[in-house]
């Protein structure tokens, strides 16, 4: 079995909206804007499924941190992603990050697992209302 693991992959998309401005979610776009944004280009993500094809991968771990600021063109582009690495025939795991929970409504709308539901295990708990989950 072969296992790839990856984190922090800050899928982004600038919000041009005044609304942000009434969540942190400014902060993010501006040091997105300022700092960050070379050092996560979603280009570098999709150059992986070519290399872990070529190691023989069967599982990709992805350990938070898809989104920059929790945006729902964000989690589209990482839901895209994920959607490629499964096509490829990988099967994915993945877990959010502080950064997927970005803002308060991010956190109590669990808008991470209307992209990434939990997968169904036999297990009375799940990641979504429990924040653990097991597969077997």
């Amino acid at each position: 079995m072969q296992i790839a693991h990856i984190s922090d992959l800050h899928f982004s998309k600038i919000s041009l909206s005044p609304a942000q401005f009434f969540s942190k979610r400014w902060i993010g776009n501006f040091n997105c804007l300022l700092n960050r944004g070379d050092n996560f280009l979603k280009e570098r993500a999709y150059s992986l499924i070519k290399l872990f094809k070529s190691l023989n991968i069967d599982y990709v771990i992805i350990t938070g941190d898809a989104t920059t600021t929790g945006s729902h063109s964000e989690y589209k582009q990482a839901k895209s992603y994920v959607d490629a690495l499964t096509k490829e025939g990988f099967k994915v795991f993945i877990i959010p990050g502080n950064h997927d929970h970005y803002t308060k409504k991010n956190y109590r709308e669990k808008t991470f697992y209307h992209y990434f539901p939990s997968p169904a295990t036999p297990y009375p708990f799940n990641l979504k209302e429990h924040g653990v989950t097991a597969c077997p």
